[in-house]
C-alpha cells in the first residue's frame, strides 16, 4: 500500500513523528511536509495526516490543505502531536484538529505525544508554555508505542 504521511510541523517534533510513522508503515510510505508546498496525493492509496497542537489549536496550513485536497477513495488516518495528558482534553484537541467528516472516515486516529523544546521556542512561546505546563525545561513525551500501534492498526 502506497502511503503518504502528510504533516505540518513548527519545531520539528511532528516531522519526526511522521518519519517514525512512515518507517513503521513500511515500504511505499513517504512523508510530505506541507512547508514544502501541497503534495500531489493522486498516486497514494492511503494518506495519514498529522498536526501538532499549540494552545489547543492545530497548524492552520493543514486546515487549508484539507479544504482543497481530493481524498476520494483514499484510506485515511489522523494523528495529533501534543503534550496534553488529560484524556478529555486530548479528545477535545483531536476533535478540533480535523474536520468532522474527515474524522468520521478515518480508520485510525491517535494522539502520539509530543515534546517541549524550549531551546527552539521564541520568548512568547516560552512564557505561555511555561505558565500552562508549569515547566521551563525540555521534555520528550513522544509515544513510540502508540506510533507502532497506529501503524499496525492502519495496515489492517
Amino acid at each position: 500500500m502506497e502511503t503518504a504521511v502528510v504533516f505540518a510541523s513548527r519545531h520539528g517534533t511532528t516531522a519526526e513523528v511522521a518519519g517514525l510513522l512512515a518507517t513503521e508503515l513500511g515500504p511505499g510510505s513517504v512523508t510530505c511536509d506541507l512547508a514544502d508546498g501541497p503534495p500531489d496525493l493522486s498516486r497514494y492509496d492511503a494518506i495519514v495526516f498529522g498536526t501538532p497542537i499549540y494552545a489547543g489549536k492545530p497548524r492552520p496550513e493543514l486546515g487549508r490543505f484539507l479544504g482543497q485536497a481530493n481524498l476520494e477513495g483514499k484510506r485515511i488516518g489522523l494523528f495529533v502531536c501534543g503534550m496534553e495528558v488529560d484524556p478529555t482534553k486530548r479528545a477535545a484537541e483531536m476533535s478540533a484538529a480535523f474536520p468532522p467528516d474527515l474524522a468520521a472516515r478515518a480508520t485510525t486516529i491517535a494522539f502520539l505525544g509530543g515534546r517541549f523544546r524550549f531551546d527552539l521556542m521564541n520568548a512568547a512561546e516560552r512564557f505561555i508554555i511555561g505558565r500552562i505546563a508549569k515547566t521551563k525545561v525540555n521534555q520528550d513525551a513522544i509515544d513510540r508505542d502508540a506510533i507502532v500501534r497506529f501503524a499496525q492498526d492502519f495496515r489492517e
